[in-house]
């Protein structure tokens, strides 16, 4: 085997002061195909003192840079199934991509101008690598905004009950009990996902890579481009892979590639979609009850795709499957198949929800936000993962992405939260005025209000979570929109509206938990009457820890950051940004460096 090219060096390399040199080199979109069985990836470019992250056979891993050591092959920094870590080179052939054509390049260009600018960047970095895939701006009618408030509510989005990432969890209407400070779960384990977590996952944005762009992948059948050896990439390692054997059932041979094509061709949905999800809703094994065929009262019944199969008890969840099921005539593995893929093409394919995306976030058809496959918060990503591999080694294929365009959006992405024991506490227990109209309600946010003079308004807020707007405003006769903001343990911000009508110029206190009202210290607003904004956020260039100093610890931060060992988010995020370009590079650690070192001055 021919030794790999090494990528491009970065012509600026930082000799750290508390590790070795390191040479990173960043080519998006790189891919490399492991060429041997139960390759390391390591946490380490070296085979001493490290540690293995994962052991990997004949995979696509995406390549993030090298790490010359001198040796006869270079490290490479690898991302694969959400590990990032680092493999030998002599392991891995980097796979060239596909050259582009003026023709393509013009169909690209003008695909892009349906797209906001905020998605450009990372559609142009995979242009380069798969200059023949077709990127599809499929406008919507709602704002993010709109979209994410009704998909963010009571348990239409979950996750899983971790006590270790309480910061994950709702704690909205129908979600959280906050008399006696419980949530409800379903499904034995699920509970509501938080505001910020759907948000994380309803960005297109985020998803905008050569691993997870396959949720917005069109899931239409296409004989050229689907074979029974991509099937078989896909379930390779799973059940599926070592067939099946029943007398009723021998049209196909047990053979679960020949049932899953013929249900592509019945159902005209990509074989690799249905492979794919029935290994995710199947596991690896294929253990469940729902596919045994054994199961009390339900003997010979298959539902290989869950259908109907839900409810508040891993036993209803199966009876109410294999009921379903048996009223279908799903009574062996292959009808449950090819017949559930023909459900599956009729129910979401057929009516615009095409992509793994649109399954589980139905923001195409009306009534919105129903007729969705399925509530797990990160199901069409996890899908979408799924299949990466059967296409990432052919660069030259022509793959179609439906990607969504909200009617608006954020100019910054949303964030995926920090796993924490922190309480998505951002709601007033009461709000008291007299004459406030709607009566107060949590989950309610605009209310209006008449004065006749100088008034004071009590709020309360839970236990942890703080005020975090003025405590007096001046009113001005006629109408004043008032905007007060509670703040969460975890640090996100909800605003309640009040629409105050004054017959004369006066004074608005607010009582924050009883407490007497002052001269209107300010916690970060403005006390005019006009509407009040979040407060910006307030931190040192160069300080990544919060502790208001720069350290060599901050210099680490900025390199383990760079190395994906930790992430960086919140104002420790903006501090890294040294140059304030709107990302962490190499130039963020020199600058740091330089500053330590008395050069330069970061403030």
């Amino acid at each position: 085997m021919k030794k790999p090219i090494k990528l491009l060096s970065l012509a600026l390399s930082v000799i750290l002061l508390i590790s070795p040199l390191f040479i990173i080199t960043v080519s998006a979109a790189t891919m490399g195909k492991v060429t041997g069985s139960n390759v390391r990836i390591r946490d380490k470019a070296t085979t001493k003192d490290s540690t293995i992250l994962a052991t990997v056979s004949y995979v696509t891993v995406e390549v993030l840079g090298t790490v010359d050591t001198n040796e006869d092959y270079p490290w490479y920094k690898v991302k694969y199934n959400g590990i990032t870590g680092y493999m030998y080179g002599e392991w891995l052939e980097i796979i060239e991509p596909t050259p582009s054509t003026p023709e393509a390049d013009k169909t690209f260009e003008e695909s892009l101008k349906d797209f906001p600018e905020s998605y450009h960047s990372a559609l142009k970095e995979l242009h380069k690598t798969y200059p023949n895939w077709k990127f599809v701006a499929h406008t919507l009618t709602m704002s993010f905004e709109t979209a994410l408030a009704n998909e963010a509510t009571g348990f239409r989005k979950v996750v899983q009950y971790d006590d270790n990432a309480i910061s994950w969890r709702s704690m909205g209407d129908t979600v959280y009990n906050w008399k006696t400070k419980t949530w409800g779960t379903v499904e034995g384990g699920w509970t509501g996902a938080s505001r910020e977590v759907v948000a994380y996952y309803m960005d297109p944005r985020n998803f905008l890579d050569a691993d997870q762009i396959y949720m917005f992948l069109s899931q239409s059948y296409d004989a050229n481009l689907q074979t029974e050896d991509g099937v078989k990439e896909i379930i390779k390692g799973t059940f599926l892979e070592k067939g099946y054997t029943d007398p009723n059932d021998t049209e196909y041979g047990g053979d679960y590639v020949k049932v899953i094509m013929e249900a592509a061709k019945q159902s005209d949905v990509n074989p690799y979609i249905l492979a794919a999800t029935i290994r995710q809703e199947q596991g690896v094994n294929g253990t469940s009850s729902l596919i045994s065929g054994k199961y009390s009262g339900y003997e010979n019944y298959y539902n290989f795709f869950n259908w109907k199969a839900t409810g508040p008890t891993e036993s209803a969840v199966i009876t109410n499957g294999l009921a379903y099921a048996k009223k279908q005539g799903w009574n062996t593995r292959s009808k449950s198949i090819i017949l559930g893929a023909v459900k599956y093409g009729d129910d979401y394919l057929k009516i615009g929800q095409d992509t793994y995306f649109y399954k589980d976030y139905n923001l195409v058809n009306k009534p919105y936000y129903g007729h969705q496959y399925a509530t797990n918060v990160e199901d069409a990503r996890s899908k979408g993962y799924g299949v990466r591999n059967t296409y990432k080694n052919d660069t030259s294929m022509a793959l179609v992405f439906k990607i969504p365009v909200y009617k608006s959006i954020p100019d910054k992405k949303a964030e995926l939260p920090a796993k924490s024991t922190k309480y998505n506490n951002y709601y007033f227990l009461d709000i008291k005025a007299a004459g406030l109209t709607p009566s107060f309600s949590m989950y309610e946010y605009n209310y209006s209000l008449s004065v006749d003079g100088t008034t004071t308004i009590g709020v309360e807020v839970p236990e942890k979570a703080t005020f975090a707007s003025a405590k007096q405003f001046n009113l001005t006769k006629g109408l004043n929109t008032i905007k007060l903001l509670v703040k969460s343990e975890t640090g996100y911000l909800n605003t309640y509206t009040i629409k105050v009508n004054s017959e004369k110029i006066a004074t608005l206190n607010i009582s924050v938990n009883g407490e007497p009202v002052g001269d209107g210290g300010n916690d970060g607003d403005d006390d005019s009457g006009s509407e009040v904004t979040p407060p910006a956020p307030t931190y040192i260039l160069g300080d990544t820890n919060g502790d208001n100093k720069i350290t060599i610890v901050d210099l680490a931060n900025v390199q383990k950051h760079l190395l994906s060992k930790i992430t960086l988010s919140g104002t420790n995020l903006l501090g890294a940004d040294t140059n304030k370009d709107n990302k962490i590079t190499i130039v963020d650690l020199a600058n740091i460096q330089k500053h330590l070192l008395g050069k330069i001055k970061l403030s």
